[in-house]
C-alpha cells in the first residue's frame, strides 16, 4: 500500500538547470528566447532565478488544517469461497475459549442464496501484547510502532460475497506522524524535461515548488505509518491462509476533525481540485507559516 508513486528527482539534472538559468540571465545572446524570458520574468517578480511567484515558504506542514486525529485504518477486501473454511478454522485456533469460536460456526456456511449476515470476530492486539480478556482473539507477533489494535469482521452477501474487513485502530503517533511536521527552508527547484533546451520539442521544464515538496514529505511520512498496516495485513492473510494482491485491498484513513474547523475551506477546495486533475490520491498539506513568515 504506497499513497502515491514516488518523483525521481534527479540532483544532476537540478544542478545543470539551476546553472543554465544563470547563464541565460547574464548571457541571454546565447540561449533561446523562450528560456530568457522565462529567467528574466523571474527575475523581476521575485529579484531572484530560483524563486516563483506566489510560492509559499511553510515552516511546518500539516496534512489538515486545524487540530485533527487518524484514529482508525479500515481495509476491507473480497475474499473466495474456499477462503470461508480456512477463515472458521482459523477462528478456533486463535479463539481464547471454546464459547467464542462456537460462535462463528456458520462462517463457511454458504447454503443460503440470498440475504447477508454479519460476524464481528472481535479484538487482535499486535506487538505480541496479551491484553487477557479485553482480546478477543491471541496477539500478533508483528512488532509495530503506529499501530494499537485490530477488529475483524465478515460481511456476507447470499452465496457468492464475502467480505473481509479489517479496522486497524491507531496510536497517536500516526496522527503526530503527519502533523505540524518541522520543514524548515524548502528549496523551489527547477528541472529541464530534456536536456536539449534549444530543441523546440524539448522547450519545457518541471517546477518543484514548495508546496509539491511539502506534499512530497506528507506523503514520505503516510508510506511509514503504512508499512505498519501492511505488516499486519500480511501477517493476518498468512496466519489465515488467504492469498490477497494487496492491490485489491480498499484502504480508507479514517480522521475526526474538530468541530469548529472548516474542513470546506478555500486551501482545502484548492487541494481537492489539484488532487482530482492529476487523477490520483495526492495528500495536499496545510501549510503553516511563522510570523516572519
Amino acid at each position: 500500500m504506497q499513497v502515491k508513486k514516488k518523483r525521481n528527482y534527479n540532483r544532476l539534472k537540478l544542478v545543470y538547470t539551476k546553472y543554465v538559468f544563470y547563464c541565460a540571465y547574464y548571457c541571454p545572446i546565447l540561449f533561446p528566447r523562450w528560456l530568457v524570458n522565462e529567467v528574466n520574468s523571474r527575475h523581476e517578480e521575485t529579484g531572484s532565478l530560483n524563486n516563483y511567484i506566489n510560492n509559499d515558504n511553510p515552516k511546518f506542514v500539516s496534512f489538515l488544517n486545524g487540530e485533527f486525529n487518524w484514529y482508525k485504518t479500515t481495509l476491507s477486501f473480497i475474499i473466495e469461497k474456499n477462503e470461508l473454511d480456512k477463515l472458521a478454522k482459523w477462528i478456533i485456533r486463535y479463539s481464547r475459549s471454546t464459547f467464542n469460536a462456537s460462535r462463528y460456526e456458520g462462517i463457511n456456511d454458504v447454503s443460503n442464496i440470498f440475504g447477508s449476515s454479519y460476524f464481528n470476530f472481535g479484538k487482535i492486539s499486535v506487538n505480541g501484547n496479551d491484553r487477557g480478556i479485553s482480546d478477543s482473539l491471541k496477539p500478533l507477533s508483528s512488532k509495530t510502532k503506529y499501530i494499537d489494535f485490530i477488529m475483524l469482521s465478515l460481511h456476507k452477501h447470499g452465496s457468492d460475497l464475502f467480505i473481509m474487513t479489517y479496522e486497524v485502530f491507531m496510536k497517536k503517533g500516526a496522527t503526530d506522524a503527519i502533523k505540524n511536521i518541522t520543514v524548515d527552508e524548502l528549496v523551489f527547484d527547477s528541472e529541464f524535461d530534456k536536456l536539449n533546451f534549444y530543441s523546440k520539442k524539448n522547450s519545457g521544464f518541471r517546477c518543484w515548488d514548495r508546496s509539491w515538496l511539502a506534499s512530497e514529505i506528507i506523503c514520505e511520512k503516510f508510506d511509514i505509518v503504512f508499512s505498519d498496516v501492511h505488516k499486519v495485513l500480511k501477517e493476518l492473510n498468512d496466519t489465515i491462509g488467504m492469498s490477497i494482491h494487496e492491490n485489491s485491498v480498499v484502504a480508507i484513513p479514517e480522521m475526526c476533525i474538530e468541530e469548529h474547523v472548516d474542513y470546506f475551506s478555500g486551501t482545502n477546495n484548492q487541494n481537492a481540485e489539484r488532487a482530482a486533475e492529476f487523477g490520483y490520491y495526492y495528500p495536499s498539506p496545510y501549510l503553516i507559516k511563522d510570523e516572519g513568515g
